[in-house]
């Protein structure tokens, strides 16, 4: 079953196109990650997705159309992280993460053993539970990041689109973070997330979106998108793939500006690859 599907997606801001008829569908169990330079339009397109800007072509949601739902009938469907991390309230992590099951409360119904449960495997997939008495205004930034996502998990919704949630994380936690994505995709869940961690996205992304000046650019498996041609052109970057213990590594290895500095050194670690 198609969980997103886009046809000829459009957004403008003032004299601005920054999407332009963007066409994708995504299903069950696949795991997309969408890459793009800076403003590409990778966080609109999340935003359009769920209806937080106005936009022009068709946009539907597990089939239904996104504009005709209500807010918490599409909360059910679609967990949302956003880019942003800063929380007002003082809440404590633990009730910070419970936020996620409201739109599973019908009227004034109390929170379920059920719900508990939920929230504290979201918290524990996290390793956020040494977190949970503590002030979510008080924690680090990457602490905080990690305190969201557990919220978005919560949620336990059949789609997840998250916007750039490995940013501000340690690598440890960046690692850890796409093996639960993976691992929740595989349990058949559609997962969309923004990356730019080009190594993180060809690593364990099953599909990779490539967005350049509000345009699709490609759209597929990881090992084909992620060519050296396409990479240098639209990141302005020289890249190589390697094989580290038997899985591939994707590393940018110098900008195209800087002359031939970055071939020598992808020739350097293919060396010592094969050595």
């Amino acid at each position: 079953m198609e969980m997103i599907k886009l046809e000829n997606l459009g957004v403008r801001r003032g004299n601005r196109q920054v999407l332009d008829a963007i066409s994708f569908s995504a299903g069950a169990g696949e795991l997309i990650g969408v890459i793009g330079p800076n403003g590409a339009g990778k966080s609109t397109l999340m935003q359009a997705v769920i209806g937080l800007v106005r936009s022009t072509g068709t946009i539907e949601i597990a089939g239904n159309a996104s504009g005709s739902m209500k807010a918490k009938d599409l909360a059910k469907l679609v967990a949302y992280l956003p880019q942003e991390r800063e929380v007002a309230w003082g809440l404590t992590v633990e009730k910070l993460v419970a936020l996620g099951r409201i739109p599973s409360l019908s009227g004034f119904s109390q929170v379920s053993q059920k719900d508990l449960e939920i929230v504290e495997t979201a918290i524990n997939q996290m390793e956020v539970g040494h977190l949970k008495n503590a002030c979510i205004t008080k924690v680090s930034g990457g602490e905080r990041a990690r305190v969201l996502m557990a919220r978005a998990l919560a949620q336990d919704t059949p789609i997840l689109i998250a916007d750039e949630p490995a940013a501000g994380l340690d690598p440890e936690h960046q690692i850890h973070l796409m093996a639960i994505l993976s691992r929740i995709a595989n349990q058949g869940k559609t997962v969309l997330v923004s990356l730019h961690d080009l190594n993180l996205a060809a690593r364990w992304c099953s599909r990779l979106l490539v967005l350049e000046s509000g345009k699709m650019r490609a759209d597929g498996n990881p090992d084909v998108v992620l060519d050296s041609a396409l990479v240098e052109d639209v990141f302005k970057v020289r890249s190589v793939a390697v094989e580290v213990e038997g899985q591939r590594a994707f590393l940018p290895v110098s900008r195209v500006d800087q002359g031939q500095g970055g071939a020598s050194a992808a020739n350097s670690i293919r060396a010592q690859e094969n050595a």
